[in-house]
């Protein structure tokens, strides 16, 4: 089954934090990148943000549960 991308709701907002943690610890064995793995996830609130803003998007697994997400903010008309 084709992974499922849709934009972010707020109740995705809860589980962001952690699925980025968890992904963080793949940076833990590239030297310049291993403090990723030991930083602070983005606040939920700033989740919030970002999904009212609509430009957060989440991956989706079987069961229609975020497993991966991509935030990103709009700068001038881009």
């Amino acid at each position: 089954m084709p992974a499922i991308i849709r934009l972010a709701v707020p109740q995705d907002a809860q589980l962001l934090p952690a699925i980025e943690t968890s992904a963080a610890q793949a940076f833990r064995m590239i030297d310049e990148l291993s403090w990723l793995a030991d930083s602070s996830p983005m606040p939920i609130e700033r989740h919030r943000q970002l999904i009212a803003l609509s430009t957060c998007w989440v991956a989706l697994d079987a069961e229609n549960r975020p497993q991966g997400f991509l935030s990103g903010e709009r700068h001038g008309n881009w």
